[in-house]
């Protein structure tokens, strides 16, 4: 964390927590100075590791072009914590992230990461910069939408437009899936705002999108959208598969070896496992949580063998894991007997 002092020109509170992203937030929030297009703001927001000069001590920052108000006298660290608080409690409950993108059409200059993808409105990159790196954009067509679609049913009351600096979406309509028709959640119109809050009555829908309606002045035809941040939660959550892991004990020793081999550490987040299925590894099988076997060699080798084991949940849901036995030649016996010691690998 930076301070402002009077010798320092920039104000910083710093997200150093998981490389410094912490589920979108940006790295800093810090007063600014920056350009849009021909334009130029004293502002404040949420930033990707860019220094901007801030305005003399005792400064008073307003919520220019839709960023967090997060400072507006000295007390600017307190704030900003404040703000960083709110917006973990929203971004760790977007739900955004586990739908898939679409768009009825899309803006590309060039190729690639430069095509403005539908793929751009929820990959959890909160910056609002303009171009193809940061937004879904249309081809310039009117009444062009981009959209989200769930695997199964969620429940919202809330969500987020995030737009262009200097190109904000102006009019847009947002709507949700009613079984297969489309209904008017919220329209908004003469928007000049980067970031913009929706709250509306509980849904349960598998598919929002937003409809452009219009760009900026400049730029009508174009609608920007850097994010949607939809908070949420699933009507019937998705089921989560289990866990396997196995265990040898002993995991190597001297044939004949006979080890327990137990599956008591798989877990199943949601559920419970409701089968266990062993295959030792040798041609034979067993079942159950913890099973026994005895393990051979064959002459006078030493074997590896993999015990598979496949648990199932109340779902329906499976997973494997492997653990692995070492099973020594006995020199005692010479692999085959007879107390031929030297027949046995040195």
């Amino acid at each position: 964390m930076r301070s402002f002092y009077g010798h320092k020109k920039n104000l910083a509170v710093y997200n150093l927590a998981i490389g410094g992203k912490i589920f979108g937030l940006a790295q800093e929030v810090r007063a600014v100075t920056h350009e849009s297009a021909d334009q130029e703001f004293n502002d404040l927001g949420w930033y990707f590791q860019r220094w901007y000069d801030m305005p003399g001590l005792g400064f008073i920052a307003e919520d220019a072009g839709g960023h967090n108000a997060v400072a507006r006298s000295n007390d600017a660290i307190d704030d900003a914590l404040n703000i960083a608080e709110d917006r973990l409690d929203v971004l760790l409950n977007n739900i955004a992230p586990e739908a898939t993108a679409s768009a009825s059409s899309t803006f590309c200059n060039g190729s690639g990461i430069n095509c403005y993808s539908a793929a751009r409105i929820n990959d959890l990159d909160m910056d609002t910069r303009v171009g193809g790196t940061y937004s879904w954009t249309n081809n310039g067509s009117s009444n062009q939408w981009v959209k989200l679609r769930w695997p199964e049913l969620i429940s919202t009351n809330y969500l987020e437009v995030l737009t262009s600096e200097g190109y904000p979406i102006q009019d847009y309509r947002i709507e949700y899936l009613d079984g297969s028709t489309w209904r008017t959640l919220v329209t908004e119109t003469g928007n000049e705002q980067l970031h913009i809050r929706h709250n509306f009555p509980p849904i349960q829908t598998r598919e929002i999108r937003l409809v452009g309606l219009s760009g900026p002045d400049r730029q009508t035809a174009f609608s920007r959208v850097n994010e949607l941040v939809v908070v949420g939660d699933w009507v019937n959550p998705p089921n989560q598969a289990p866990i396997a892991r196995c265990r040898a004990t002993p995991s190597a020793g001297v044939s004949p070896l006979r080890t327990s081999l137990s599956g008591t550490g798989s877990t199943d987040a949601d559920g419970s496992i409701v089968s266990y299925q062993w295959d030792f590894g040798d041609g034979s099988t067993g079942s159950g949580a913890a099973s026994n076997h005895t393990y051979f060699t064959l002459g006078d080798t030493t074997e590896y063998f993999s015990a598979r084991l496949t648990v199932t949940d109340d779902d329906g849901a499976s997973a494997t894991a492997f653990c692995g036995v070492t099973v020594l030649c006995d020199p005692g016996s010479g692999g085959f007997g007879g107390g031929i010691g030297f027949l046995c690998p040195q």
